[in-house]
């Protein structure tokens, strides 16, 4: 079986489940918590991924490193997890954890980048107005990019809306070469 089937029957498990068990949101934060340990501690990653340590060493270290953390049924999918031989998919199938409890829950991604940082309430005043316009929820990330002169980018998944000078200044340019 390979990777995506498998990071994808896993995560729709523990979606159905969390669904179950009205802790979605939880089980959301906890694998999130799960993947950026994976991905920030090498150490971890490797002895995941490592067919050499024994099963009951790994459930021992991720039981001891998350317990007081962990969700009860997050800690049982670990185990479940583990005593099926699939650690190595833990990154994958947090993944697709992620973005079935996204598109479950209608929430999309959108990055908001501007010339200078935002303070927490224009933040917040573009989150509702994004969410009321569109009948979404959302994600806002930041950046900065002070190329962009003033005003701003925002890129809504594949839909982008380029409202910088930086942009005005290129669409400007190029309308003067081709004229």
């Amino acid at each position: 079986m390979n990777e995506s089937k498998i990071s994808v029957r896993y995560a729709k498990a523990l979606l159905s489940l969390g669904k179950e068990e009205n802790i979605l949101p939880i089980l959301r934060e906890n694998i999130e918590k799960l993947n950026n340990s994976i991905i920030s501690i090498p150490e971890l990653k490797h002895l995941l991924e490592n067919p050499i340590i024994k099963s009951s060493q790994k459930l021992s270290v991720l039981n001891n490193t998350f317990k007081d953390i962990f969700h009860p049924v997050m800690s049982s999918f670990l185990s479940l997890i583990i005593k099926n031989r699939r650690e190595a998919y833990l990154s994958s199938m947090a993944r697709v954890f992620i973005d079935l409890y996204k598109k479950d829950s209608n929430i999309k991604s959108a990055t908001l980048t501007t010339s200078k940082a935002i303070n927490v309430n224009l933040r917040n005043t573009v989150k509702t107005y994004i969410a009321k316009k569109l009948d979404i929820n959302i994600e806002l990330d930041e950046k900065v990019n002070e190329k962009l002169i003033g005003g701003f980018i925002l890129r809504i998944e594949d839909q982008q809306i380029d409202a910088s000078v930086l942009g005005h200044l290129n669409k400007i340019r190029q309308s003067l070469l081709t004229a």
